[in-house]
């Protein structure tokens, strides 16, 4: 694949694809228990990035049911819980998540891979829903990752 890195010229890279996840059981009608989301705050995201993801995940959000809970974390080179513990999606808190995730805050490096293990050792510490619920995981990125996270270090991550 040939991209452009922004000053005109050309460079062949290797590009790392999102894809959907489907669950190897049937998709129940009933919204996760809760959201996990994982939002992308290196430079490679920019300013303007930044401030559409915020628009995006605040959409989302605002999609889901009222009591809905949701937690974010903010990577790029270190990863970072927004809140202690899950929130539903009120003003204060999508205010609050978008303040942390402010545009002219955005930091150096990406580490997915280390986001990744983030969420799976909040999620070990705050253990089982109720009533059984699942979690949704929402990586919201550029996708811009450095040479040395590979699709396997993703995986095995998101296995834990």
């Amino acid at each position: 694949m040939v991209c452009s890195n922004g000053t005109g010229r050309s460079r062949a890279a290797e590009v790392l694809a999102v894809g959907l996840c489907r669950p190897q059981r049937p998709a129940t009608e009933q919204p996760p228990g809760e959201v996990m989301l994982l939002i992308d705050r290196s430079r490679s995201v920019g300013t303007g990035g930044m401030s559409s993801q915020r628009a995006l995940v605040r959409a989302l959000l605002e999609a889901l049911p009222p009591a809905q809970r949701f937690n974010a974390i903010l990577f790029a080179r270190t990863a970072t819980p927004v809140f202690p513990i899950s929130r539903t999606a009120t003003r204060e808190a999508l205010d609050a998540l978008a303040a942390a995730a402010d545009p002219n805050q955005l930091e150096n490096g990406t580490d997915l891979v280390a986001a990744l293990r983030r969420a799976a050792d909040w999620i070990k510490g705050h253990g089982s829903l109720p009533d059984g619920g699942s979690r949704l995981l929402v990586i919201v990125s550029d996708g811009a990752l450095p040479e040395s996270q590979t699709a396997g270090m993703l995986a095995g991550a998101v296995a834990a």
